[in-house]
């Protein structure tokens, strides 16, 4: 990969678990065949999410937060933590 691209990530997205997972998330996406939702080039699946994250088109975002956004951007899903979900629980 590009060193300076991945610099541009890690600018747009700190936290190293989350560029993984919403790499991951938007690859396997994108393998099942999801439009493109950036103009590029590569046919690599990797560099077409990696441009999308660069140009704010997708996002990580909680299952919560997903449903008030979905109409502004494509959105990507993960469940929280299951220690988090279990102390939501508690409280309810």
């Amino acid at each position: 990969m590009n060193t300076k691209l991945l610099e541009e990530l890690k600018q747009k997205v700190s936290n190293p678990y989350e560029l993984t997972t919403i790499l991951s998330k938007r690859i396997k996406e994108l393998s099942m065949g999801s439009p493109r939702l950036v103009d590029v080039e590569s046919n690599n699946l990797a560099e077409i999410a990696y441009h999308e994250i660069l140009e704010d088109k997708i996002s990580l975002v909680d299952k919560s937060e997903a449903r008030e956004t979905a109409n502004e951007e494509e959105v990507i899903e993960i469940p929280k933590p299951l220690g988090q979900q279990k102390k939501e629980e508690a409280e309810d």
